[in-house]
């Protein structure tokens, strides 16, 4: 029996290196040294369960990285070609408007004499004029201005990423009065809107990933709605929106070729069209519209809306990069530190459209005093207050 009790005193301690020499005797000490070894076997199989088990979780978490990275490299690779589609268009059109050029516009035969980039006099923000073109008649040397605002087809933002000085543009004397028509619409439509993702169960906003956490809402103007809507631009704001006509005089007095001019930031016509190497200037004016007629066009088809800015809690990318660097919220979604030491959250109207650098570092520094390693983090580990919208089931 001594062997036994030692047999049965390394099992507690975890230690399944043992032997039993009399189980096959056919009295009640080979019974017991037969359950011993029965419970030995568990053991071994339990650990072996146990080992397996983690492995696959961190399989899993591997591969739910690796997915989460392809998806985000795939957001980013689809916003640089978007960007870069919008550069290559704006660089065909002026290649088409170069210097020395001559067309006919409106009966009138015309040459080319500049062609350029309207430039804000300051850094931050552009103009909302795209190309701007200053040709003079053959005739009598009268000039035409063309002031384009080009859009690729499918265009969908009017106004995209805005900041307080594109609110100010559009919205001039009521600023204050929309200001506060618009957060307590945001008040009503934010209450339950999901602000977390810890991976668990089925997901309630399919496009919000595992591990996201919003830091607020951006706003946007574009033509199409959304399910964050906060409604329709009203038709006296439109040609604001798309004109920029009240907008700061650094960018409504733009740089044309290093040189100051009146209005060349303020667009005269509008240009929706892909551009390539078959286009001629014909089919861009049988395609351009004057802007008072695009105006009049997007009356009641601009709607105003929010776009969640998310930390990605479980990119690989810097700390600013995980919520697309800096991006300028409407409304704050402050995280706190609760009494019982959990996450939670609060929406924050107070400060409207100032930079998503404060509230990520904010959340940053709660999920470090809760232990949580921003560089590694573990959802699991996350002790989440009662009452915060998950979005999952």
């Amino acid at each position: 029996m001594a062997e036994k009790i030692k047999a049965i005193q390394a099992l507690s301690d975890g230690n399944t290196d043992i032997t039993i020499d009399d189980q096959e005797r056919k009295d009640e000490i080979g019974k017991i040294g037969r359950a011993i070894l029965v419970f030995r076997d568990n053991m071994i199989d339990n650990k072996r369960l146990e080992r397996e088990t983690e492995e696959h979780r961190k399989l899993s978490e591997q591969e739910k990285q690796l997915r989460l990275e392809k998806d985000e490299e795939v957001r980013l690779e689809k916003e640089r070609a978007e960007h870069r589609i919008s550069e290559e268009n704006e660089q065909k059109l002026m290649r088409i408007f170069d210097p020395n050029t001559r067309f006919v516009y409106e009966g009138i035969e015309y040459e080319s004499k500049i062609c350029a980039k309207p430039r804000p006099q300051t850094p931050g923000g552009e103009p909302i004029t795209d190309v701007y073109v200053d040709a003079l008649s053959i005739d009598d040397n009268t000039h035409l201005i063309l002031k384009i605002s080009l859009k690729k087809i499918g265009w969908e933002f009017i106004k995209n990423h805005m900041q307080i000085n594109d609110f100010t543009d559009i919205f001039f004397d009521e600023f204050e009065e929309r200001i506060q028509f618009y957060q307590d619409q945001c008040m009503r439509l934010l209450r339950e809107i999901p602000v977390i993702d810890l991976g668990r169960g089925d997901k309630i906003n399919a496009r919000m990933q595992d591990g996201s956490m919003t830091l607020g809402w951006e706003m946007m103007i574009t033509n199409r709605t959304r399910s964050l809507s906060l409604g329709i631009l009203p038709p006296r704001y439109v040609r604001e929106a798309i004109l920029g006509e009240n907008m700061e005089e650094r960018r409504r007095h733009a740089l044309i070729n290093q040189e100051i001019i009146n209005d060349s930031g303020i667009p005269t016509h509008v240009l929706e069209m892909n551009i390539d190497q078959n286009t001629t200037i014909e089919n861009i004016f049988q395609t351009m519209v004057t802007a008072d007629e695009f105006v009049e066009e997007q009356q009641d088809n601009l709607h105003i809306i929010l776009k969640a800015n998310n930390y990605r809690s479980l990119s690989n990318k810097t700390s600013s990069g995980r919520c697309d660097g800096t991006r300028y919220l409407f409304v704050q979604n402050s995280w706190n530190l609760c009494e019982n030491n959990c996450l939670g959250q609060q929406l924050n109207f107070e400060h409207p459209f100032d930079a998503n650098n404060i509230t990520r570092q904010s959340l940053e520094h709660i999920l470090e005093h809760l232990g949580i390693d921003v560089r590694n983090v573990v959802l699991d580990n996350i002790p989440l207050c009662d009452g915060v919208p998950q979005n999952n089931n």
